[in-house]
């Protein structure tokens, strides 16, 4: 860990709705959400040098703020008591605030990538 790391903090904001309805013997609820939250002090791995054994040394340190938004859409229809059919979809963007030198470990090599964009995902 670095010297002076801060915790890393968050400020959450959601919100949803849901609505049901019934069509003669078929009913189906749509829900929506929307999130987003700021993360203040995000953690970040640096590489800070390699030791005697060529193992890699990382250090946990503060990088600038990130913010996390996206929503979600989830949706169920009943044709018959035992049988549903259900949907779910999520849409996330997550970026820093400042472009940051992010270390990137994988199986097969190690990077280091200045980055403003954390992961984008797309879940169904």
């Amino acid at each position: 860990m670095a010297n002076g790391l801060f915790p890393e903090h968050s400020n959450s904001l959601s919100s949803a709705i849901d609505f049901y309805h019934t069509i003669g013997n078929v009913k189906f609820n749509i829900l929506a959400k929307l999130f987003y939250t700021k993360l203040s002090d995000a953690f970040i791995l640096q590489k800070i040098g390699i030791d005697a054994n060529g193992n890699m040394l990382v250090e946990r340190s503060n990088g600038s703020s990130s913010v996390v938004k996206g929503g979600n859409v989830e949706s169920k229809i009943a044709f018959l008591k035992k049988l549903n059919f259900q949907f779910e979809l999520t849409l996330q963007n997550s970026e820093y605030e400042k472009f940051e030198e992010i270390l990137l470990i994988n199986s097969l090599s190690d990077k280091i990538a200045s980055l403003r964009s954390k992961l984008r995902t797309i879940c169904f």
